[in-house]
């Protein structure tokens, strides 16, 4: 049986900036999570500019995460022609990206600590 209480700490921010639509994560990103993320891109869709995500806060990530993530570049694939942009990774996240073969696919762009030249809106 589902645990309530698990995720009660996962959150999904959003922010403007110059030249994205940026996202934070924070938390676990699992089964009982990554609808927060999908939710808020669904929300926000059609995407009117690009997507990026920062993952630099995110403790626990499983194939369920991996597979949001994977949406989320899909989406911004359609709406806007380019794919999801990383502009932090947590190690734990980075591992299981690299683990599961689709590292190349969601940091092309940049996983830079440093916001990815990223300018506050």
């Amino acid at each position: 049986m589902p645990d309530p209480e698990k995720g009660k700490d996962s959150v999904v921010t959003c922010r403007e900036s110059a030249d994205a639509l940026v996202m934070t994560v924070r938390g676990e990103l699992d089964v009982m999570t990554t609808s927060f993320l999908e939710d808020e891109v669904n929300r926000r869709r059609p995407l009117s500019r690009p997507l990026a995500l920062d993952l630099g806060g995110v403790t626990f990530i499983d194939s369920s995460g991996v597979r949001g993530l994977l949406a989320a570049r899909r989406a911004a694939m359609e709406d806007v022609g380019t794919p999801v942009r990383v502009v932090a990774v947590s190690p734990i996240v980075r591992r299981v990206l690299e683990v599961t073969g689709v590292a190349d696919a969601l940091l092309e762009l940049t996983d830079r600590e440093d916001g990815g030249g990223l300018t506050a809106g």
